[in-house]
């Protein structure tokens, strides 16, 4: 594919997820050969392309599945730049594209915003805004709240997550870094969500995602 993607690539690209999630072996390794070169650091932009011009679930998961790997195995390489890049394009896809996505993708694109965060948590105050950005973009909307409630879900539970040996003193400063600025301002608003829900009408998935939200943050750390 050359460095400006055409219109005509997207549907060679489609086709190329298809058959890396496909059933058979040959296809998938050959997808898989192609592919590899946007799970670089230097595929960012063509990852970002696909995914806001694809409309096929399986490219979709793909970008995201990748941007895991990127913000989990290549961090270090991707500088505070790139990495602040990452983490408002995750935050505005999913505002703007999560209702639409299917589940996994989304939880995958969360597992990626969360893990850019935690790397870069001490790194910047941008990171640390993330709690009160998902508040802001999601919280405010009917539709978007039990996305938001997920969303906050998943920073929570990454932050707790064990990380490989020999991190774990950076692990602990985040940890009770993100503990003492954020925690208890998600949990309430965890509880606020679920008081706002009306006796006679609830709505199932808030009540449902407020629960699981609060849960979360009792059992941090």
């Amino acid at each position: 594919m050359s460095p400006q993607p055409q219109p005509h690539d997207i549907h060679r690209i489609d086709a190329l997820c298809n058959a890396l999630f496909g059933p058979q072996a040959e296809p998938r390794l050959k997808a898989e050969q192609e592919l590899a070169p946007l799970c670089r650091v230097e595929g960012m932009p063509l990852l970002r392309w696909v995914l806001e011009t694809s409309r096929e679930g399986l490219a979709h998961y793909f970008v995201a599945a990748a941007f895991v790997q990127l913000v989990t195995d290549s961090v270090s390489s991707l500088g505070l730049e790139l990495k602040l890049e990452a983490r408002d394009w995750l935050l505005h896809v999913l505002a703007s594209r999560g209702l639409t996505m299917e589940q996994h993708t989304v939880k995958t694109l969360l597992l990626a915003l969360g893990r850019v965060t935690k790397s870069g948590w001490l790194e910047h105050a941008t990171y640390q805004q993330l709690p009160n950005d998902i508040c802001d973009r999601f919280m405010r909307s009917p539709e978007l709240a039990p996305l938001g409630l997920l969303s906050l879900d998943s920073i929570v539970q990454e932050m707790t997550l064990a990380p490989p040996r020999g991190k774990l003193a950076q692990h602990r400063k985040v940890l009770m870094s993100f503990r003492d600025s954020c925690l208890l301002d998600i949990f309430r608003t965890a509880v606020a969500t679920l008081q706002m829900q009306a006796p006679q009408q609830p709505n199932a998935q808030v009540v449902e995602q407020s629960l699981a939200l609060a849960a979360t943050c009792l059992s941090f750390d």
